[in-house]
């Protein structure tokens, strides 16, 4: 089986927590009906973006997996909540031909007066909502929630969706850049929460070895680092540059183009003793974690996005603006969306609170290669 496309479609929450009352839903389609592959959620804080986020990452992250003891996400975790992402699937099968699928992830509660499942709880597609994707029909797949806090895995329609989980099963863990990955289309999501410094490492063993998340997997989160060695963005360079096969040099382009193009800083490359990146700013070189604030910021996002996008990956990030000068703010959605342009299978969906990022967003403007979309939590914001 091959991936072709990997597209969200639409974000279902019932339940109390941050979206009491009706559910709640995000579209993740434009104008035309197309899923987007570039998409702001905005909204003040403690309006629930953050938990729109987690939400997404946990279901993503079951994908493989027959039991689980939690979902991560405490809404999910205590049976407050129900949801359901539906998302847009080109598979190609045996027969060579693509075929369009709505792939709805569940977890939480559905359960009835009686306790037991419920598709009244549930967004179920018609012909007609189906036919306006050309999508056969709607598999479905995730957990109950029950009484105990124990889940029940559950599945309906399951033909295609059995041979997706089979393959997140077997290249679990595998190299970012295995080949058949690359040539299945696998998918992944990349969930950068609002913490992304880069501290100095304090561990005094420095090592070559994998670097922490480095396999492949349906889902990496990623936040503040902490200080061990296999935990940083050191080791991750180092661990690219001892692989010798161009993942630094393709690393450190994209960092020096997407980061720091028109000054005077850039990442050099690394040095064997001690191991680390180096960097050069006015002349002299220092280490990643005398960076600003702000490059730090940056520096973290794309170099993780180098090293574990596939063709199919969906980026969420929490407030892109953390620590970002309003120019700042304008050249990281400049470069996200010139990434999205260059990547058609990736989607890229950001959560804020800053008027400078929606000015810089753009909704009015249509850019080619670019299907934006947008959701507002709270309409009064100023």
């Amino acid at each position: 089986m091959i991936i072709n496309s990997f597209q969200p479609l639409r974000l279902r929450i019932e339940g109390n927590g941050p979206f009491p009352g009706n559910p709640y839903e995000v579209d993740f389609t434009d104008e035309e009906g197309q899923p987007c592959n570039i998409f702001l959620l905005m909204s003040e804080n403690g309006m629930g973006k953050t938990t729109v986020l987690e939400i997404m990452a946990a279901l993503m992250g079951m994908l493989g997996k027959k039991e689980i003891e939690s979902c991560g996400v405490e809404g999910l975790d205590n049976g407050e909540l129900a949801v359901q992402w539906d998302i847009l699937v080109q598979v190609v099968e045996d027969d060579n031909t693509p075929r369009n699928i709505v792939l709805s992830l569940l977890a939480g509660n559905f359960s009835d007066e009686t306790g037991k499942f419920s598709e009244d709880r549930l967004f179920v597609w018609s012909d007609e909502d189906l036919h306006k994707h050309g999508a056969e029909r709607q598999e479905k797949r995730g957990f109950q929630w029950r009484a105990k806090g124990t889940f029940r895995f559950i599945s309906q329609n399951h033909v295609t969706r059995k041979k997706i989980q089979t393959l997140f099963r077997q290249r679990e863990g595998a190299d970012p850049d295995d080949f058949e990955i690359s040539s299945c289309g696998l998918p992944t999501l990349l969930h950068f929460s609002a913490y992304r410094d880069i501290p100095k490492i304090t561990s005094q063993k420095r090592q070559i070895s994998e670097p922490d998340y480095w396999g492949y997997s349906p889902v990496r989160r990623f936040s503040s680092h902490s200080t061990s060695w296999e935990n940083s963005l050191d080791n991750v360079l180092v661990w690219m540059k001892w692989l010798d096969d161009g993942r630094l040099e393709k690393a450190v382009e994209i960092i020096n183009k997407r980061v720091f193009q028109g000054s005077t800083t850039f990442i050099k490359g690394v040095r064997k003793t001690p191991p680390e990146a180096i960097v050069v700013s006015k002349g002299q070189e220092h280490g990643l974690d005398r960076l600003s604030s702000g490059e730090k910021n940056l520096v973290q996002l794309f170099l993780r996005i180098g090293a574990h996008c596939t063709r199919n990956s969906i980026i969420l990030i929490d407030e892109p603006e953390i620590h970002l000068h309003p120019n700042w703010q304008k050249r990281l959605m400049k470069q996200l969306r010139e990434f999205a342009q260059e990547h058609p299978g990736i989607t890229i969906i950001l959560a804020t609170h800053s008027i400078e990022m929606l000015r810089a967003f753009g909704f009015e403007h249509k850019e080619k290669g670019l299907r934006k979309g947008g959701e507002i939590i709270e309409e009064n914001m100023e």
